[in-house]
């Protein structure tokens, strides 16, 4: 009798642990295959429909040969997000922007731009797309400035979709390998700043598009972004300053803008 319970209690133990035992590791490269294979079969009518909407409005779809996230940087995203949750699963993972997009459009005539966001945001919308995400990052004195988007495709694949200018375009693509040297774990916070500066540079001659910095111009939901460097000048009136002329947006106390710090920044 005293073995038999010896057994029974031995056998709760190990039910017990393995019950409260961590989900076997994740197959990172499994995951990031399921994400660009979902990509890849939304691609072509996704990529359809925006070259559509775009040329009708005089823009085009920058990058396009860029459209899929790549296999390292998925990897290193859901890297990131193991490492904030250890306990993720597979299926609890939100990957936003392994298909992602870019419409480029001039700001000629003045307020062009804006439009065409207004416009082919609502344009997906009545093509049965939900947009979930509008966040503007023009305000100055940091190292981007763009819109950025996620929308739900109809069949309920998330992607994103960046506005920019040529002129906005042609410095992100210019910043983008110091971004990718920015974002690494192991670049110190010495060269981090480093950096920072180099990617904010550029940007000071870029033009804002007019009206772009007027709450709610581009969407109900959007947000204008004021980022700063974690630790540095908290956001406020001096994140307007320092850029071309153009809008400037009112207090940034108001209730669509927000504060990112810039470390945390996975915009590109």
């Amino acid at each position: 009798m005293r073995s038999h319970l010896l057994v029974v209690t031995l056998v709760g133990l190990l039910v017990s642990a393995c019950a409260s035992a961590p989900d076997a590791a994740v197959d990172v490269p499994s995951r990031v295959g399921f994400f660009l294979a979902e990509a890849r079969a939304v691609e072509p009518s996704v990529t359809a429909l925006l070259t559509e909407i775009t040329d009708r409005r005089g823009g085009d779809l920058a990058g396009r040969e860029h459209r899929f996230k790549t296999r390292a940087s998925l990897e290193r995203k859901i890297a990131g997000m193991l490492r904030d949750d250890p306990a993720l699963a597979p299926d609890e993972m939100v990957i936003d922007d392994a298909l992602r997009y870019t419409v480029r459009v001039e700001d000629e005539p003045a307020g062009h731009h804006v439009r065409v966001i207004r416009e082919v945001l609502a344009a997906l919308v009545g093509r049965g797309h939900r947009v979930l995400e509008v966040k503007n990052y023009w305000p100055g004195g940091d190292s981007y400035s763009g819109v950025n988007s996620i929308l739900r495709a109809p069949g309920g694949l998330l992607f994103e979709l960046q506005f920019h200018t040529a002129a906005s375009f042609a410095v992100k693509s210019q910043t983008h390998a110091r971004y990718e040297a920015y974002r690494r774990p192991e670049t110190s916070a010495a060269e981090k700043r480093r950096l920072f500066a180099e990617m904010a540079a550029p940007w000071f001659s870029v033009p804002i598009p007019a009206g772009i910095l007027r709450d709610g111009a581009l969407h109900s939901q959007d947000q204008i972004i004021l980022r700063r460097w974690s630790n540095g000048p908290q956001c406020g009136p001096a994140a307007m300053e320092g850029r071309p002329p153009g809008d400037r947006a009112g207090s940034p106390a108001a209730s669509r803008r927000i504060c990112e710090r810039c470390e945390d920044c996975e915009r590109q």
